[in-house]
């Protein structure tokens, strides 16, 4: 995670990752409440590089919750090609740390 913008009606967190297939990948998640303030939905802007000569990019939205201090947040990605995957991202802002689990739907 490299940074946390907390606002009145919404939340903006960056993450660096890294991956299998891409050498670096960053994203923007822009995390809305919902009335009680502990989920809600997202919108997600996304740059992967695989290489020195490639590069990637792709937008996303689902739906957050926050359990303690943990934030979880559920994707459908569609790909280029017709693949579909499920996302589930953990983020820990206490630790800074998170992880990025991805079930290929089709």
């Amino acid at each position: 995670m490299t940074s946390i913008t907390v606002g009145d009606n919404f939340t903006v967190i960056n993450l660096e990752m890294r991956f299998a297939i891409y050498s670096r990948a960053y994203m923007t998640f822009i995390l809305s409440y919902n009335a009680e303030g502990n989920g809600g939905t997202y919108t997600l802007q996304g740059r992967a590089y695989l290489d020195e000569e490639t590069a990637a990019s792709g937008s996303s939205a689902g739906l957050w919750n926050r359990d303690g201090t943990k934030i979880s947040m559920h994707q459908l990605v569609n790909f280029l090609g017709g693949t579909i995957d499920l996302d589930i991202i953990t983020i820990d802002p206490l630790s800074g740390t998170g992880t990025h689990i991805v079930y290929a739907l089709k």
